[in-house]
């Protein structure tokens, strides 16, 4: 039985959470300043998840382990988010 890479979901949750910051900024109040948020889009938090979900697919395919589609999501959502911003 093969094991899911943790690497891919990680980036998933890392591409997920940079592709929401917006929306969440929008509707939800959160606790932590905005400053901290806003410096991780300015500088290169979505293309940091892309180039980690791009490695995350390299590393799935060469160690056969599943997970694959967790990898090609963040690659698309850091993608969409990269051209958002």
């Amino acid at each position: 039985m093969k094991k899911i890479s943790k690497l891919a979901i990680l980036s998933f949750i890392f591409s997920t959470f940079v592709f929401l910051i917006p929306f969440i900024d929008r509707y939800i109040p959160y606790p932590f300043p905005r400053e901290t948020v806003y410096s991780l889009l300015d500088y290169g938090g979505n293309f940091a998840a892309l180039i980690l979900g791009v490695i995350a697919l390299i590393y799935v395919k060469k160690k056969e382990l599943k997970g694959q589609w967790f990898a090609i999501l963040s690659i698309i959502l850091a993608a969409i988010a990269s051209l958002y911003v």
